[in-house]
């Protein structure tokens, strides 16, 4: 069960949930793309997504998270709670999809070198017939695993943006969100603008000024003032956008005088 350790570091875990949920679906739709144009997904990228239970890939250690802090935790809400499950079904059917791969990848090839071998052989069309319909079955096996695991991780997207409303004082979340907008526009696409909306309550200058914070608190002055200028520039009338970034430039002064 969670202890205090894990609440204490709730704000980067949820940070390093939604980072990795978005580096690992940029994968998974690059391969599902690749399936539709070749047929076939890459076996060594979903193992390694996968992994295993002596050497957890990716995939596998955002589910064991999100076990973790959204299912387990105390006080998960219904939102965070679903997004758990969301999490945990894309592992498991991206795990049959690394078995189907595999066998899609040896068995078939083997199979049907064996179909065209003995395809003349008196008395055994029935059974060739049989084989030849479970190498079918296999690429439509994938083909349903494909499609499942997209709507999963379109469902997925709507979870993170019940589950994270009102975490606009989460710095860590900020700063991922603020440095690394280009991936999480990627995979959210027409969904970026409600889930910043949903996390900062309709302010999206929070997002930069909570960023700024995170940076100066890491000891990035630079990164710090360009973000919180960025976030002044949104709110210009707003008092606490300006009494923010004149901390953030005292901050930084400060920096630069150590």
């Amino acid at each position: 069960m969670p202890g205090p350790w894990t609440e204490q570091a709730a704000p980067r875990f949820l940070a390093d949930i939604l980072r990795d949920y978005c580096t690992i679906s940029l994968i998974l739709e690059e391969q599902f793309s690749r399936f539709e144009r070749a047929g076939h997904l890459s076996f060594p990228v979903l193992r390694d997504l996968v992994g295993n239970s002596f050497s957890k890939g990716p995939l596998w250690r955002l589910k064991d998270l999100a076990h973790h802090l959204l299912r387990d935790a105390p006080g998960s809400g219904s939102a965070a709670r679903f997004l758990d499950w969301g999490i945990g079904y894309i592992f498991h059917e991206t795990h049959k999809l690394v078995e189907a791969t595999h066998q899609h990848r040896h068995y078939a090839p083997r199979l049907n070198a064996l179909l065209e071998a003995h395809a003349k052989e008196e008395g055994e069309e029935m059974i060739l017939k049989s084989l030849s319909q479970v190498v079918a079955e296999c690429g439509e096996d994938m083909a349903r695993g494909v499609r499942r695991t997209r709507r999963l991780l379109e469902n997925a997207r709507g979870f993170f943006i019940r589950a994270y409303a009102g975490q606009d004082a989460n710095r860590q979340l900020a700063r991922f969100l603020y440095h690394r907008e280009d991936l999480v526009r990627a995979v959210f696409r027409e969904e970026h603008g409600p889930l910043i909306a949903a996390i900062y309550q309709g302010r999206p200058e929070r997002m930069a000024l909570e960023a700024a914070f995170a940076f100066l608190e890491g000891g990035y002055g630079e990164a710090a003032l360009e973000a919180a200028e960025k976030g002044a520039a949104l709110a210009p009338e707003c008092k606490f956008t300006r009494d923010a970034l004149d901390t953030i430039r005292h901050g930084v002064a400060e920096l630069h005088a150590r």
